[in-house]
């Protein structure tokens, strides 16, 4: 079966390159079916930051963000998973990450609204003439400008699974696209559907106390202080350590440090 969908995967995108050959051009047709690829062939989370970066590069962009979405009957949707990179300002990212997940922003989001209505890639100034924007989607966006959001484009793949779909939102920001970039984004949308799924299991997730403990940990803090600052014993600072070593497959605090930096999860 994924054999089978990674050959249409290949027999769409040449019909796309086909059409794009059209344009012209600035991109090598052969770097966008690298970067492709890339996605693809994602196996690892390292794998998916690395097709980030050939993203990054390919159309001049600041950051990239994936995000996975559950939606159930109801309609109700709920993040299954996600991956940032340079997606909003230096030394913000994993702070808009925690902060986005935390209040449930998908839910207010103009741009998951919006890349659920179909796949075509679109620059984020369309969703104030398109949408019918309510008190908290304005707000939403408000705060998201603050954080440097306000130039970007998104595209959203669907994929149903049994009674539920899962709507994957491939986004970039930093600058508005041109026609030939949006129609990149596209072609590089359907690619994402497999690294995030593929890549679904290798993000942890840590309890409140445990990220708590480890952004101190993060920020230079020993034992002995994250002790008195979360107020509880070092012995229980020690256990907390112990279950995130486990959960992020780690051996030392630098490691788990670096890799919840990497995976967004500080």
């Amino acid at each position: 079966m994924l054999v089978g969908r990674c050959r249409c995967a290949h027999i769409q995108l040449q019909m796309d390159l086909l059409i794009m050959s059209s344009f012209n051009s600035a991109l090598q047709l052969t770097t966008v079916v690298d970067v492709f690829q890339s996605f693809n062939g994602a196996d690892s989370f390292d794998d998916v930051i690395t097709a980030t970066s050939d993203l990054q590069n390919l159309l001049d962009i600041e950051g990239v963000a994936l995000l996975k979405l559950r939606c159930d009957a109801g309609s109700e949707r709920k993040i299954e998973n996600y991956v940032t990179k340079d997606f909003v300002s230096s030394g913000v990212n994993s702070e808009w990450s925690k902060q986005y997940e935390e209040n449930d922003y998908h839910e207010v989001d103009p741009v998951i609204a919006y890349s659920a209505q179909g796949r075509k890639a679109f620059n984020w100034p369309v969703l104030c003439r398109s949408l019918d924007l309510s008190e908290r989607q304005r707000h939403y966006m408000a705060v998201a400008e603050g954080a440097g959001l306000s130039k970007g484009a998104s595209i959203g793949h669907f994929e149903r699974r049994g009674v539920c779909n899962d709507l994957h939102v491939l986004s970039v920001s930093g600058r508005e696209l041109n026609r030939e970039h949006l129609a990149v984004l596209e072609l590089i949308g359907s690619s994402v559907v497999n690294s995030l799924s593929k890549s679904v299991c290798e993000r942890a997730v840590l309890t409140a106390r445990e990220l708590e403990v480890l952004s101190w940990a993060a920020e230079g803090k020993s034992t002995w202080d994250i002790a008195m600052i979360c107020s509880i014993s070092e012995r229980t600072v020690k256990f907390h350590f112990n279950n995130i070593f486990h959960k992020l497959d780690t051996q030392s605090r630098t490691h788990a440090i670096v890799k919840a930096l990497k995976q967004g999860i500080i």
